[in-house]
């Protein structure tokens, strides 16, 4: 079975920042972005989601302008190696039954419309997605909705180990 990870802004951001469920996240990158980067799925919302959150913390003086300046260099060369997924005027109208069904903010709702989407363009008997979010709402719906889910704050690191075969 090929194991694919979505990561929302929540749990990309723990790349380029310190704080709980960094350690997961990184260990997951360093050893999926050598081998395997196209396994990585990530959104352009969460892209900017990240960039974001980069900009607020240097902007409050959480990071000063060179670390900045390299997390943005880091997060722009391991995102072009990840597989983005798109946002149509059609994943967004999909969306909004989601985030009615399980009372979930507009990105989060986006977020998991994006790995159902793929999901059911997807084979389950050869091909998995697993998303990778620290919001708990988020990965209770995908839950809810038959997603498998990773959860860098909350889950043990031998846990995602096992469940991404590597």
């Amino acid at each position: 079975m090929i194991r694919y990870c979505y990561l929302d802004a929540s749990a990309l951001v723990k790349r380029y920042t310190v704080e709980t469920g960094s350690v997961m996240v990184h260990n997951l990158l360093d050893r999926l972005l050598p081998l395997r980067p196209t396994r990585l799925l990530i959104s352009w919302l969460g892209f900017l989601e990240v960039v974001a959150v980069l900009n607020r913390h240097h902007n409050d003086g959480r990071l000063t302008k060179q670390l900045f300046q390299q997390a943005m260099l880091r997060l722009s060369e391991e995102a072009a190696q990840m597989r983005f997924l798109t946002i149509s005027d059609e994943i967004a109208a999909r969306a909004l039954p989601v985030m009615l069904r399980h009372n979930l903010n507009a990105s989060d709702a986006l977020y998991l419309q994006q790995v159902l989407d793929w999901q059911a363009e997807h084979d389950a008997r050869t091909d998995m997605i697993i998303l990778i979010a620290a919001d708990e709402r988020l990965l209770r719906a995908a839950h809810a909705e038959g997603v498998e889910t990773l959860s860098p704050e909350n889950d043990p690191l031998d846990r995602a180990h096992n469940l991404l075969a590597i």
